[in-house]
């Protein structure tokens, strides 16, 4: 709390502290607290977050642009206005991006849920590049990171930093066009170095090495080793009865025995070479014939499960065609076996079913 004086008075206040009242505020007055989650506010040495239930009731972009509001609860609103906080003119979210940008810090990041539905805003207290992530960056990448356009390189850091990137939120930090944030994205994920999840507007991206269970960016899984999840998930949340923690091993998806590869750069070399060695009759050919794919297919995923960004990759098939045209009907077939049950999990991937004792 830096120390300023204004008519011979100490002054305490400061733009982060508006800024995070602001945030507070608007976590209570937009709540709908008939929902199934909870309010909840996060603070971290590196980050706050505000989580409050019900969705936006305008988009957010127009929210953080300014001049629109919809409160949800305006009795709640008056009483804070009486003290000075909020008004109906929708300059909440405004003061609070302009005050953290003051700072020199990343841009908040606002995003819903849609199960259960709730909105989620995170203020963090790290630079818009930080030096420990293009060092992570560097060392797991090398040039190709350092080749990247500064955009591209902005997406990766983004990833590294905060878990997962997305179109819309390269448009709040790059004054790129948003059709070049598209292809630049899709570059991104064809080379390897992000992989993509979900379809459409609704499409994320992650670092092929990082791995997140946790519903929100501020959950357990992202509070880091310091943090125990007790300061960040509320007490009746914390706890899983004893009877959930296990499961009848006749209910595992995947057998133990087979590995899983989801993206081509966690693959070992040793197999990477192994695999495009096995792929060269339909890698080297731009039109192959449809029997010589699905070959070639059981061939790779015999004796391991491969996930359609490993696929993709090393048959140089465009990845939601493949799927489309190809593993589909292959697995309706009973050609392969899934590692998931649910045919739309991010994480499926595919291997040669055993042959069983009466056939």
């Amino acid at each position: 709390m830096p120390f300023q004086l204004h008519d011979g008075q100490r002054i305490e206040d400061t733009p982060v502290h508006e800024a995070l009242r602001e945030a507070l505020v608007n976590t209570l007055i937009h709540a709908d607290f008939s929902g199934r989650v909870s309010v909840l506010v996060v603070k971290r040495p590196d980050m706050y977050g505000f989580r409050n239930p019900g969705r936006m009731r305008i988009p957010a972009t127009l929210a953080i642009h300014g001049g629109n509001s919809d409160c949800r609860n305006r009795r709640l609103q008056t009483m804070f206005q009486l003290v000075g906080y909020g008004d109906h003119a929708g300059s909440g979210l405004p003061k609070i991006y302009k005050n953290w940008a003051g700072q020199h810090w990343r841009s908040p990041l606002l995003y819903e849920l849609a199960e259960p539905e709730q909105t989620l805003m995170e203020l963090r207290m790290s630079s818009l590049v930080p030096e420990v992530a293009v060092a992570e960056l560097n060392g797991r990448l090398g040039a190709r990171f350092t080749a990247q356009t500064e955009t591209a390189r902005l997406a990766l850091i983004t990833a590294q930093v905060e878990g997962v990137v997305s179109h819309d939120r390269l448009k709040q930090i790059s004054a790129d066009h948003p059709a070049d944030l598209t292809k630049m994205l899709g570059a991104l994920v064809r080379d390897g170095l992000l992989a993509s999840e979900g379809s459409g507007r609704g499409m994320t991206y992650r670092l092929p090495w990082q791995r997140r269970e946790a519903s929100a960016l501020f959950d357990a899984a992202d509070a880091g080793g310091d943090v125990p999840p007790e300061s960040i998930k509320p007490p009746e949340l914390a706890g899983k009865p004893p009877e959930l923690d296990t499961k009848p091993p006749e209910l595992d998806p995947k057998p133990p025995e087979l590995q899983i590869f989801q993206d081509w750069a966690l693959v070992p070399p040793e197999l990477q070479a192994a695999l495009a060695e096995l792929a060269k009759p339909v890698a080297e050919r731009k039109h192959a014939r449809a029997l010589t794919v699905r070959q070639t297919i059981q061939t790779l995923c015999t004796g391991r499960f491969l996930g359609l960004r490993v696929l993709a990759h090393v048959l140089r098939r465009d990845p939601d065609d493949l799927r489309k045209r190809t593993l589909t009907p292959m697995v309706q077939e009973g050609a392969l076996a899934t590692a998931f049950p649910s045919p739309r999990d991010p994480r499926q991937a595919y291997t040669v079913p055993p042959i069983s004792p009466e056939s």
